[in-house]
């Protein structure tokens, strides 16, 4: 038995979790992937500025010792400009430091010998500025000149932190990269075997509803509908029968019905057999079909009884004529089982309302009318006497 949810909902339940699980992963390493970059960006923009900040002080040593062998106060603006320049690069390298505090000490370190140059040339400055012509002597006070060393070695210091850093980064990019190619691969992967399953499911669950529709409407027919003559069978003739009665008694209409029993078929039953008796039903059947009109209904009671609904008949002799005809048809000769054989049919005819106006009545109107026919000698019709006060005639 087909079970929905152990077959369709929990695999599908499942493949969701993992396409989920496959989806968020695939969405983290692609965030990460953007940080790493943002980060690579900042260190990029950091070494940028040590770079700046490297010049700004190459600039402003150039400039104090052209002010202190020519004490031109052109290189004392200069320098000081490169100085104003220096401080503004620092204070942006500064912003940098919570996301690489491990350039603190190389920073600091920088501002420090920085300052000590800076201090100097002040007083220089000031001296000269007191005493004239009268201090070249001065420029000999100058500090040893590997402070500017120093504080080169720090920035490069700085700038390898930073290259380390950046390769560091490169490293992580290219393995989320590759991590992220694959993870999309086998989430492509992913999605095409679930769409092959689905497929394949949606497939076997149609398979199995169109069969269970199937097995549903053969249930229905044979509920309705005789096995053996494929005819409607007793219930769907009463059905049918209850129906018209409504129909007819709104909209004042008369129709008949044909109470038919087989002449003959015991006999072929006995000497030849059950299958040899449910061919002669068959084309008894078959017969009873030819010989009624496309708009009657014919039914299959139960052995080799028959029932057909009559519409819109002009009159008695109407029903007579096409009862003979049904005679006539059932009359003619078959062979069963390699032997000819022949049936007969004797009816009783029923009308409503004349004869009565339930369905119940009318029935066992009908049926005493054919056994009339029986009595009578067979093979032939008989109508219904309606009991004396039921005559009704629309």
């Amino acid at each position: 038995m087909f079970n929905y949810k152990k077959q369709i909902l929990i695999p599908l339940l499942v493949v969701a979790l993992i396409l989920s699980a496959a989806m968020a992963t695939l969405f983290f390493s692609a965030y990460r992937l953007i940080e790493l970059g943002r980060v690579g960006d900042k260190v990029e923009n950091a070494r940028y500025q040590i770079i700046t900040l490297q010049k700004s002080l190459v600039e402003a040593e150039t400039s104090r010792r052209g002010y202190l062998l020519t004490y031109s106060l052109v290189f004392a603006g200069s320098y000081d400009q490169s100085i104003q320049d220096f401080a503004q690069t620092y204070d942006q390298l500064l912003t940098h430091l919570k996301d690489f505090p491990e350039l603190q000490t190389e920073l600091t370190q920088v501002k420090t010998l920085t300052g000590a140059n800076y201090d100097q040339m002040k007083f220089v400055s000031q001296i000269q500025q007191t005493d004239g012509s009268y201090s070249p002597h001065l420029s000999s006070l100058r500090k040893d000149t590997s402070i500017m060393g120093q504080i080169n070695a720090h920035l490069k210091n700085a700038d390898i932190l930073l290259l380390n850093k950046k390769t560091s980064i490169d490293q992580e990019i290219s393995h989320s990269l590759k991590a992220t190619i694959l993870g999309s691969i086998l989430l492509v992967v992913l999605i095409v075997v679930v769409l092959v399953i689905g497929y394949r499911k949606t497939i076997n669950l149609f398979e199995i509803t169109v069969k269970s529709k199937s097995m549903a409407e053969a249930m229905s027919h044979d509920a309705h509908y005789d096995v053996l003559t494929d005819l409607p069978n007793r219930r769907q003739f009463e059905t049918y029968l209850n129906r018209l009665i409504s129909l007819a008694r709104r909209n004042k209409e008369s129709f008949a019905i044909f109470y038919m029993d087989l002449d003959g078929f015991k006999n072929i039953n006995d000497q030849y057999g059950h299958d040899a008796g449910d061919e002669a039903l068959v084309f008894a059947a078959n017969r009873f079909l030819d010989a009624l009109r496309q708009s009657d209904f014919i039914a299959r009671l139960g052995g080799d009884e028959f029932a057909a609904i009559i519409h819109r008949y002009r009159n008695r002799s109407e029903l007579t004529g096409l009862s003979n005809r049904v005679i006539r048809y059932i009359n003619k000769e078959f062979e069963v089982k390699g032997h000819k054989s022949q049936l007969g049919v004797s009816i009783g005819i029923a009308c409503y309302p004349a004869d009565a106006d339930d369905a119940d009545s009318l029935i066992r109107m009908a049926d005493l009318a054919m056994y009339e026919a029986k009595r009578a000698g067979k093979n032939r019709a008989e109508f219904a006497v309606a009991p004396e006060g039921n005559l009704i005639e629309y």
